[in-house]
């Protein structure tokens, strides 16, 4: 055999040691690896596992036994370590009640609902009285009329402008003293303002003196009628002052109309040439264009006073709804409109569909439709836009809580609901559907009981501490 050859055998000689060395090493690696695998498996007792058989080459069987040494059994392990087998699987946290609670007992020895350690097992969280006060509050779950088929358009708040009123100086003048600014409250025929007017006081001064004549013609009237009684003068006298007396009526009266028009009566009356800018209703100052010493003419506004008890929303319905609309709102039974806002997320309003418009708008396709809505404590503001619900169905009642009373854990929704003594405990509860800040509750809760509305996230970090790794560590 030449020397080539046997440098050639020499190699082939040295890969296949080389390569069966490392085929060895990886497969005792693997074998290592699965052996750890079956060790590590017999965690905390398990009767199933057979661990003297599955380490009988070269793994550590004393080690197992060691660790478990007094875990011959389930029951063994329950004895010695009570937090073995706590699995804590997912819940259904029901009705139930404080004394039920109490009849179980945890691993320390007391009732689980009073272990700070361990009640939040059973979903219940304590409330230290000093806070909730503060930051907490309740609400009792309640019924919500809905409407089972609503027509859902946008609105715009408006003013009813039957209740509004704008106001203007009957003379002209100048703004002597301001008794109302804007954002005021005025009841009717409170004044406003003052204007110092010549004319008015030409206007008392005329008054004034026909006042003056018709009781003179009235005097003359009387001697007259006496002196044809007793003879004495004719009767065209006495029908010549009762001419004179009729004319100084006539002017009285006349000149007495005229202060009218200037806001002046017998049981209003003013100082000469003081002009009162009175309210004819009851509302608020929303506009205000005067200021104390302008001059003002009777075709300036000075103020504009509005009820806002009752306002307006103009909502725009598109063509192809009208049909449905119009067909409800013949029959004369009333559209009851349901309004919310972004402004007042969590409150709804109520009002009356009483007009449909008799114009489409060629270039929205859409009818105007006013909807009359109470606003008692004014938070609808003019110009707002807001969401309608136009009712077309019948109406249903529904079992609802705010949506800031409801939690989620794991896709649970849930509330939480007192025990008594400072003690709150989780309810899952089914949901329905979302209407206007307010949750459709299925399942889960009765009417009138009480329910955190704010300040729940406090109960939920409390009985949710296993999965941010406090409590007992099982």
């Amino acid at each position: 055999m030449n020397k080539n050859m046997s440098n050639k055998l020499v190699g082939v000689a040295v890969f296949v040691g080389l390569s069966l060395t490392l085929l060895a090493f990886t497969s005792s690696s693997l074998w290592h690896a699965e052996a750890q695998d079956l060790h590590e498996g017999h965690d905390h007792g398990s009767v199933e596992a057979e661990p003297v058989a599955a380490c009988s080459d070269g793994c550590d069987s004393h080690a197992v036994v060691d660790d478990h040494e007094d875990h011959g059994d389930d029951e063994a392990i329950t004895e010695d370590d009570p937090h073995a087998g706590h699995a804590h699987a997912a819940q259904s946290f029901g009705a139930t009640t404080l004394d039920h609670l109490m009849e179980a007992s945890c691993e320390h020895e007391m009732p689980t609902v009073l272990c700070e350690a361990c009640r939040y097992e059973v979903g219940v969280a304590h409330m230290d009285p000093n806070l909730s006060g503060a930051l907490m509050s309740t609400a009792e779950v309640g019924l919500q009329s809905v409407n089972d088929h609503a027509l859902k358009v946008n609105g715009q708040v408006q003013l009813d402008l039957t209740r509004v009123a704008d106001l203007t100086v009957a003379g002209a003048g100048r703004v002597e003293q301001l008794h109302k600014i804007l954002g005021d409250t005025v009841e009717v025929s409170e004044p406003l303002a003052t204007v110092q007017s010549a004319e008015l006081g030409r206007a008392q001064g005329d008054y004034l003196t026909a006042k003056a004549q018709l009781a003179l013609a009235t005097l003359t009237y009387a001697r007259e009628k006496q002196l044809y009684k007793d003879s004495v003068t004719s009767e065209v006298d006495l029908q010549q002052a009762q001419q004179i007396l009729q004319a100084a009526q006539a002017a009285a009266a006349a000149d007495q109309k005229q202060l009218a028009l200037y806001g002046v009566t017998d049981e209003n009356e003013t100082a000469f040439g003081e002009l009162a800018v009175r309210s004819p209703i009851h509302g608020t100052v929303i506009e205000q264009s005067c200021v104390q010493g302008q001059w003002v003419d009777p075709k300036d506004p000075l103020y504009r006073v509005a009820n806002l008890s009752h306002v307006w929303v103009f909502c725009d319905v598109y063509e192809s709804d009208l049909s449905v609309l119009i067909d409800r709102y013949a029959t004369g039974k009333p559209v009851v409109a349901t309004i919310t806002s972004k402004a007042f997320a969590e409150i709804t309003f109520t009002g009356t569909l009483d007009m449909v418009g008799s114009q489409l708008d060629e270039h929205t396709r859409t009818v105007k439709c006013r909807v009359v809505v109470s606003n008692a404590q004014g938070k609808l503001k003019p110009g707002m836009f807001v969401q309608v619900d136009l009712g077309l169905g019948h109406h249903t009642s529904i079992m609802t809580v705010p949506e800031s009373a409801v939690l989620s854990d794991e896709g649970q929704a849930f509330v939480f609901v007192p025990l008594g003594d400072n003690l709150w405990m989780r309810r899952d509860v089914d949901l329905g559907a979302v209407r206007l800040g307010q949750v459709e509750v299925l399942h889960g809760l009765s009417q009138g009981e009480t329910i955190v509305t704010r300040g729940a996230f406090m109960f939920k970090s409390e009985i949710l501490k296993e999965k941010m790794g406090a409590g007992c560590a099982h």
